[in-house]
């Protein structure tokens, strides 16, 4: 328990670091969306999907390497050079791809046109595009400074960094967008420039961390670990983009538009998540050689399955008076897609600590076969929901994925590492969520404000009492009584 104490607290600090990247769409939200038409977000979500899928590319899984070596090697010179080589990859790959693709800008805005639904005009693709691989060179550069940090264990310099990216990225929205009226540019101007000040600091903080001379003798075997597993992260792009894809395709630019508004507004479980994440995997593998290890990965996820199953429910009760005060009337019915976009969230977390066995045991390659079958689960139930419901067929076939992804991580990790996870009681806990919260999108389907908010409110108090008679085992309820007694008590030191 004292090792997942110290896993909590990271993940605190780094929930606050990754709480502030999605916080930017949040503080932007009532900017941009009395700027922007539905239509036009759906244009800015369909620029960043190709741009996302190009970071694939630029980053090649090398901050996962970089974790995994880290901690192979035992001497601060090893180290040294495993932290050095892979900030040079992730330089030499982010700025290969992101001037490949600013050249493609034309070719790709093409590919972007192939719609059944009306063609895409007065909106400079090209353009746009070629903005955002600035933005793709600093995000990748910005976001491996912070994997070394996170290797490194320093959260409080990873939450540094995110403040700055913040800070900067808030203010030239606010600069580009209303006030210098660049329209659709310069939002992804804002996301070109608002990486600088955080790279630099980033660069500052690990000099003393970095080898001179450099030694590229570790990038074959970082190169080894890392590539197998692109596979999987592009099949695993395709599970979570497939969805806008089809939108494209089939709907209308303001289905897309709204997905993307709704899928910024859950992102609260998907930036807690990564946070998780951000804390979990340097800690899964600071363990692995434990005599408890098993032990302690299946208290992380029964305990991660329990606290991410209680915000499920604060995400489903605040998910349409948060619409309703933040966004013009236009936008208020995405509130049904968020439900659904913030279950997959959950699963996206819930399946990174299933898939810790086929990581530890290097069975990397696991990972794409993992992904292959999910893919297909995705694919066949997206391209067939989405000419039928729209952004909410995308968001439905984004669940299926996930859970489709649960199994397959769960079946191919038991295999090589094995782990007494609480996981049908999982499943159970979920799909009692969302009933719950289906009932609850249906009585407050055309209510007001503050309608929705008293109706929603015995959402906060059953999906906890759910999470905690199916998820907990008794040991771990009475681990959660205790703490909360201390907490009512005012016994700090006594908390879990």
């Amino acid at each position: 328990m004292s090792l997942i104490r110290g896993l909590g607290k990271d993940a605190l600090i780094y929930g606050v670091g990754s709480a502030l990247s999605p916080l930017v769409r949040l503080i932007t939200a009532p900017i941009l969306t009395r700027v922007f038409s539905p239509g036009d977000y759906g244009v800015i979500a369909l620029v960043q999907l190709a741009i996302s899928f190009a970071i694939l590319f630029a980053g090649m899984n090398v901050g996962s390497a970089i974790g995994y070596f880290y901690y192979h090697y035992e001497t601060e010179p090893q180290r040294r050079t495993v932290l050095t080589a892979g900030l040079l990859l992730l330089l030499g790959f982010s700025l290969s791809v992101s001037l490949i693709f600013a050249a493609s800008a034309p070719a790709i805005a093409q590919l972007l046109q192939l719609r059944a639904a009306e063609p895409i005009v007065g909106y400079e693709l090209p353009l746009y595009l070629q903005i955002g691989s600035i933005g793709m060179f600093g995000g990748i550069l910005s976001t491996g400074l912070q994997s070394i940090l996170r290797v490194l264990k320093k959260p409080l310099h990873f939450l540094l960094i995110e403040g700055l990216v913040l800070v900067s990225h808030v203010g030239t929205i606010i600069l580009f967008v209303p006030v210098w009226d660049l329209g659709i540019a310069g939002v992804f101007w804002a996301g070109a420039v608002s990486p600088s000040l955080g790279i630099c600091f980033g660069l500052l903080i690990l000099r003393k961390h970095l080898a001179l001379p450099v030694s590229l003798s570790v990038v074959p075997a970082m190169l080894g670990y890392a590539l197998p597993q692109v596979p999987a992260a592009l099949i695993n792009w395709f599970q979570n983009q497939l969805g806008r894809v089809a939108l494209n395709y089939f709907a209308t630019l303001s289905e897309l538009g709204l997905f993307s508004i709704a899928f910024s507004l859950a992102s609260m479980i998907l930036m807690v998540n990564m946070a998780f994440r951000l804390a979990y995997d340097p800690f899964s593998m600071s363990v692995m050689k434990s005599s408890n290890a098993v032990d302690i990965y299946s208290r992380v996820y029964t305990w991660f399955t329990f606290a991410f199953g209680c915000l499920l429910g604060i995400v489903i009760f605040g998910a349409r008076p948060v619409l309703q005060i933040l966004t013009p009337v236009e936008y208020h019915e995405a509130y049904s897609l968020i439900l659904w976009l913030a279950i997959s969230g959950f699963y996206m977390g819930a399946n990174n600590i299933l898939a810790t066995g086929i990581w530890i045991t290097r069975n990397t390659i696991y990972t794409s076969y993992a992904q292959l079958v999910t893919f297909a689960f995705v694919a066949v139930s997206t391209l067939t929901l989405v000419p039928m419901f729209g952004a909410l067929g995308a968001a439905l076939g984004m669940v299926i994925g996930a859970v489709a992804q649960s199994v397959a991580y769960y079946f191919f990790s038991q295999r090589f590492y094995f782990v007494p996870y609480r996981f049908l009681s999982t499943h159970i806990a979920v799909l009692l969520i969302a009933l719950t919260g289906v009932l609850l999108n249906t009585l407050i389907e055309d209510a007001a404000l503050g309608s929705s908010i008293l109706i929603g409110l015995p959402i906060l108090f059953i999906v906890p009492i759910i999470c905690y008679l199916i998820i907990l085992r008794d040991s771990e309820r009475s681990i959660l009584q205790r703490s909360l007694r201390s907490l009512v008590r005012g016994e700090w030191k006594n908390l879990v």
